[in-house]
């Protein structure tokens, strides 16, 4: 995350006007505090109508105030929409990684995206995202 994303196959929906990047801790991180979650897009050549097991990672740290901070991973399902349950970002001291494992994705951009931060209004959403990367498990 930063001025220049490095965006393989994984895209952020969050235009530079609502998720500027900013400088946390000592590096380039995104806001959090995205109206509507920061939504993300897989390219349909790495990740479409296949059921593959996927696993997502998102490296996350609560703002210097150390505001309570969380939020939900909802996903594109073989069944629609699914929410992966809460994740409390732990605190500022450091960089927290949070990765889930998926087995049953289907990535079609139903309503425009494929997974989405979700922090359920202007509360939980005092964090920063380092990165987020997805990648296919093997079996």
């Amino acid at each position: 995350m930063g001025a220049t994303n490095d965006e393989r196959g994984l895209h952020t929906l969050s235009s530079e006007a609502i998720a500027a990047d900013v400088i946390a801790y000592g590096g380039p991180a995104r806001a959090g505090s995205v109206p509507g979650g920061n939504a993300f897009v897989v390219d349909p050549n790495f990740l479409s109508y296949g059921n593959e097991p996927i696993e997502i990672t998102v490296v996350v740290r609560r703002n210097p105030a150390n505001d309570n901070a969380g939020f939900k991973l909802v996903y594109e399902s073989t069944d629609g929409f699914k929410n992966l349950g809460w994740y409390t970002v732990p605190d500022n001291k450091q960089w927290h990684t949070k990765t889930w494992k998926i087995t049953d994705a289907e990535f079609v951009s139903m309503w425009g995206y494929n997974f989405a931060l979700e922090s359920d209004g202007n509360v939980y959403n005092k964090y920063y995202i380092k990165s987020v990367t997805l990648k296919k498990l093997v079996e």
